[in-house]
């Protein structure tokens, strides 16, 4: 199953949900960091392939999980058509984790019915959201299938975590131990060397 997104920065909120969805599915997960998400006006703050190393540093000791460059190695946004397109094979069914709270944009993906169709949707609920509508999904396929995750509910967001880090406070113990060393070293977010 496919887990995509900007992981800027991965934090632990993330990786509770991948073992969470590894566990449901019993199948390896796959991070796919974004180069570029179309739907998103502001670029990441930090480069592609910082992000990806987060990742795979987060991921390194985490059974069942791998990170892959399919997005960041193709030219041009990343649409998640383009992706489950890139590992769809005969006779295996894709699964891809999407946010509660990114449901609604779903008919402004490229070509959302095929997505639809060549995945099901696993819905990560978010900590104070309502939740999901399934409206906009089966408004585009009422065949399409959707399961909601059940997922311990931590309450964070890449977006509250560069905010945080922006007014001096440490990211230490809310993203993985390896992403968090590897941020000191090269002073992303704000982590120096003085933090360590």
């Amino acid at each position: 199953m496919l887990f995509g997104g900007t992981f800027d920065p991965i934090h632990v909120g993330h990786l509770a949900i991948a073992e969470a969805a590894r566990r449901a599915l019993d199948s390896e997960v796959v991070f796919v960091p974004t180069a570029h998400n179309p739907l998103k006006r502001d670029e990441p703050s930090v480069s592609a392939e910082d992000r990806y190393e987060m990742v795979r540093r987060a991921l390194s000791e985490s059974a069942g999980m791998r990170v892959d460059r399919v997005e960041l190695d193709r030219p041009g946004p990343s649409f998640t058509i383009d992706t489950l397109r890139a590992f769809a094979r005969e006779g295996v069914e894709l699964a891809f984790i999407v946010g509660a709270d990114a449901l609604a944009d779903v008919v402004r993906w490229r070509e959302p019915a095929a997505v639809l169709e060549l995945a099901t949707l696993l819905i990560a609920k978010r900590p104070h959201a309502p939740d999901p509508d399934l409206g906009a999904v089966r408004a585009i396929s009422p065949a399409a299938r959707v399961r909601t995750l059940a997922s311990p509910l931590v309450d964070l967001s890449s977006r509250e975590l560069r905010e945080h880090a922006r007014a001096g406070g440490s990211l230490r113990y809310l993203v993985p131990e390896p992403a968090w060393r590897y941020m000191v070293n090269k002073g992303l977010y704000g982590q120096g060397r003085e933090q360590r």
